[in-house]
Formats: structure tokens, C-alpha cells, sequence
């Protein structure tokens, strides 16, 4: 590109350099590398539909051309990703949030609702919570619920903490280092559950841009991938309150078996959750009251 590239020059030139190397989304990639790029809003090539990108902006459209023809995703460039119509920052210590995992927080949003308890002050644990994207978007639709976020990594409680600020929920949103549930006590109205559910030998089968730039310890789940599963589950049947609702999300072919292990520990209401296009994504749980 040449010093006084208009905006639609320079988008048409990064959408066919990304063409040619076969990504699903070149054009929606394009629009949203380029506005990052050059730091603009959405809707400034709309509004300004002449802009001229100057040689500063020239060369760091070719650094994001660069960065996403390796493979890295669009998200890690911007260094965001939206979630519930959220913004939530990543670090290296967190996992991109997909869309799939929005289904936890409709299903506990559901139970609330059905439940009539969406005004109550509800417990909530997100174990593994990464960026804090399932846990700060239910502290933002339940306005009286309170959080605990736990992640083996600090690094990555520090970006939840500073997402939690971003969307106002902070002092509902505590942080807490902890492998799984280890260092919690108590019992929960809801708790939630992303964890590492990858087999150890699917490395292989991964897509370059979660290869390289996703935490390796918040996708690998030991040998069948099963292991965060096993230690969830019996601290869930204790830790949960009776009907309450724990959510967990899983791989491909693995419902069968997460179900089995909760029914093993004693859950007696266990369902499988379908996503969007009919797959199994995630397992609901909840404790029957003895009463």
C-alpha cells in the first residue's frame, strides 16, 4: 500500500491477502483489523467513507496482515474479544471466549427466571474463570448476585478482575487463586464451570491460532480429557446447594461420560445441553433438595 491509500483501497488489499490464505471470515476479518489498526470506531469508514490511511497507518496494516496470515486469531491482535454483547480483554494466561460458552450463562439465566430467584443475592463460582467472561456476564444480568472467580493463574485473575471493572460488577466480582475448587469453602446457589477438556494427544488436530496462542493448561485435560471432570464433580456435589444448578461445558464426545461421573457422585437431575447446531456442549446438574 501506498502512502494516501483510501480506506477502501487498503480494506480491499488486506481482505485478498487474507483471502489467499483460505480464513472462513476475510472480509468481517479485514473490516475489524483495520479499524483496530488504525484505531478507529466501527463506523468511521461509513462515516468518512474518503479517509486517506497516511504512511503510519500503512505500516501497521502490513504488521496486522503479518500477525494474522501466521495464523494468530483476530481476537489476540486486538487484544479483545465480545462476549454476551461484552468487551472483555485477553492476556496470554486466558482463553479466547467462543460463542458456544454463552449457552452457560442462558441456562443459568433460565433457572433463575424459573425459579423466580433473579432479584436474589446468589452465590456463584466460575472455577477456571479465564478472562471472567461467564461469571461478570451473569454479575451484570443478575444485579444482586455476588462472584467468586478462581483460576490456577493469576496472570489471568488479574485481566478478570479488570474486566469485572470495565463492566461495573467488580465489588460483586471476587478473584481467588485455587486449583479448581481446592481453596473454596462453603456451599453456592450456581456454579460453572470452562474447564481444560482437550485430550493430551489431540495437540495435533488443533488449529494453529489455538495451538500457539491459547494457554496450554487451560486446553489440555490429561489423557482422555476427563481430568478436570474428575475433580470437579465430587467438589461440586459437595459445594452446591440443594437445587442448585452446576454447569459444565465439554469436547466433542465427551456428554456421555461427564454425565456419567455426575450421576456416579450422587447427582440425581443431570441433562444434556445442546448449542445452536444441535451439539452436545454442555452438562446441567442439580442437586434435589431431600425435603
Amino acid at each position: 500500500m501506498k502512502l494516501g491509500t483510501l480506506y477502501a483501497e487498503c480494506r480491499q488489499t488486506l481482505r485478498n491477502a487474507l483471502s489467499s490464505h483460505s480464513f472462513a471470515t476475510p472480509d468481517l476479518d479485514a473490516r475489524l483489523l483495520l479499524c483496530h489498526a488504525l484505531d478507529l470506531s466501527s463506523h468511521a469508514p461509513v462515516t468518512n467513507p474518503d479517509l486517506i490511511i497516511d504512511d503510519q497507518g500503512c505500516a501497521l496494516v502490513h504488521d496486522v496482515i503479518e500477525r494474522r496470515a501466521l495464523g494468530e486469531p483476530v481476537a489476540r491482535i486486538q487484544g479483545y474479544r465480545e462476549f454476551w454483547g461484552l468487551r472483555f480483554d485477553l492476556n496470554d494466561d486466558t482463553l479466547i471466549p467462543r460463542p458456544e460458552t454463552e449457552g452457560i450463562v442462558e441456562v443459568v439465566l433460565e433457572w433463575a427466571r424459573g425459579q423466580g430467584r433473579e432479584g436474589e443475592a446468589l452465590t456463584i463460582v466460575d472455577i477456571g474463570t479465564g478472562s471472567g467472561a461467564i461469571l461478570t456476564s451473569l454479575l451484570t444480568e443478575l444485579p444482586n448476585a455476588i462472584g467468586i472467580g478462581s483460576d490456577i493463574s493469576q496472570e489471568a485473575l488479574n485481566m478478570a478482575v479488570q474486566n469485572a471493572e470495565r463492566q461495573g460488577v467488580q465489588k460483586r466480582f471476587k478473584p481467588m487463586i485455587s486449583n479448581y475448587g481446592s481453596a473454596l469453602e462453603g456451599t453456592y446457589d450456581v456454579i460453572v464451570s470452562n474447564p481444560p477438556y482437550i485430550r493430551d494427544d489431540d495437540l495435533q488436530n488443533l488449529g494453529d491460532g489455538v495451538k500457539e496462542h491459547d494457554p496450554a493448561r487451560a486446553l489440555f485435560g490429561g489423557e482422555d480429557g476427563l481430568d478436570a471432570y474428575r475433580a470437579l464433580t465430587p467438589w461440586c456435589y459437595q459445594s452446591i446447594r440443594e437445587d442448585g444448578i452446576c454447569l459444565f461445558e465439554h469436547g466433542f464426545a465427551q456428554q456421555a461420560q461427564v454425565m456419567a461421573l455426575a450421576k456416579e457422585i450422587g447427582f440425581e437431575d443431570v441433562q444434556p445441553i445442546f448449542d445452536l447446531s444441535d451439539v452436545p456442549r454442555i452438562v446441567k446438574m442439580v442437586k434435589k433438595s431431600q425435603k
